[in-house]
């Protein structure tokens, strides 16, 4: 299975506000050898000129575990509408050739990603996060329609606990890629040598032993998933 594409979450994953824009266009990158910091002053100044915070803000994340560990991926916020009105002048282009290009070894896909407002919460926490663990997830064949009941059962305790959790859905298919990703923000690493406390607020919400049924729930619907951690650069 492909691995995540975002955001990311920036997705997965950025830093402009989430309620202004609900699409996300991902494009993975590959450093030359040695060049890792060129790439990110080039780019940096690139989207300081032609991506400035608001509709068409565009940020870069790097990936320090998962498949792609040492890529980096290019994101463009907005909705829909900024696809179609993307710079187009000839300083933009060549800027990114002259002063980009140069730095990147290989290009990876690109695809795009619609925030699922219905299935998230926490949303305006992304801006200030570190760092993000972003899932992408594959359904299995004909089980997707169980994904939006089991998660807004998630989606309250999540918010419940005051946490973010962020929902994407792919919004080009592709044969064995993701259907939808989730994205949890974080800072420290320590974190995650703390217990969530995701199953003890989830049975208090639904009942004693009901973390088993939605594990159960979970394997039923999902064929496999991937994982990336991102850092914001």
């Amino acid at each position: 299975m492909k691995s995540f594409m975002l955001t990311v979450a920036g997705l997965f994953l950025c830093m402009i506000t989430y309620s202004q824009s609900n699409i996300v266009e991902s494009l993975y990158l590959f450093p030359k050898i040695g060049q890792s910091q060129a790439l990110e002053s080039a780019i940096a100044a690139h989207n300081k000129k032609y991506h400035p915070a608001g509709d068409g803000e565009a940020m870069l994340r790097y990936i320090d575990y998962g498949e792609k560990a040492g890529w980096y991926v290019w994101v463009l916020k907005g909705t829909y509408a900024t696809l179609d009105n993307r710079p187009t002048d000839s300083g933009h282009v060549s800027d990114w050739a002259k002063n980009v290009e140069p730095n990147i070894a290989e290009y990876g896909s690109t695809t795009i990603w619609r925030l699922n407002t219905n299935l998230s919460t926490g949303v305006d926490m992304m801006n200030s996060a570190t760092k993000y663990r972003a899932w992408s997830i594959e359904f299995e064949d004909g089980q997707g329609y169980r994904f939006a009941p089991l998660m807004e059962k998630m989606v309250k305790v999540q918010k419940n606990m005051g946490r973010a959790f962020v929902i994407y859905n792919s919004a080009v298919h592709f044969k064995n890629g993701p259907d939808v990703a989730i994205v949890w923000p974080f800072d420290k690493y320590a974190e995650w040598d703390e217990n969530s406390g995701v199953v003890e607020a989830y049975e208090k919400e639904y009942g004693t032993g009901s973390w088993v049924g939605f594990m159960d729930e979970w394997r039923a619907i999902v064929k496999d998933y991937d994982e990336e951690i991102r850092s914001k650069i």
